[in-house]
């Protein structure tokens, strides 16, 4: 489970959200890295012994905190008009083709 972000923390513009997403991309891909050339069940012998996790555990980190990052993406891509979008291709999708005229 991620840690909650401090709310001080917390991104408030498109910039910063967008920032914070491929900020957690890096470290995800960081933590498969290791994982790959390492292996899930090793740790990183330089860590002190009370902050050493399994790079299992730390890739899971890693991956829930990337979901928070695709959230704020998310609310970044959204501009508000992803429903009515969404509603507005749908309606037309349903929509009849009227008949052309012949000339």
């Amino acid at each position: 489970m991620p840690k909650v972000m401090k709310k001080r923390y917390e991104p408030r513009t498109d910039q910063q959200r967008i920032g914070l997403f491929i900020e957690e991309c890096g470290e995800a891909l960081s933590a498969l890295g290791k994982s790959i050339r390492w292996g899930l069940d090793k740790y990183n012998p330089e860590l002190p012994a009370y902050l050493r996790e399994l790079n299992r555990d730390w890739l899971l980190r890693e991956l829930a905190d990337l979901e928070r990052g695709i959230g704020y993406a998310r609310i970044t891509a959204d501009d508000g008009g992803f429903e009515e979008r969404a509603a507005r291709r749908s309606k037309l999708a349903r929509k009849k083709p009227r008949p052309r005229k012949s000339r």
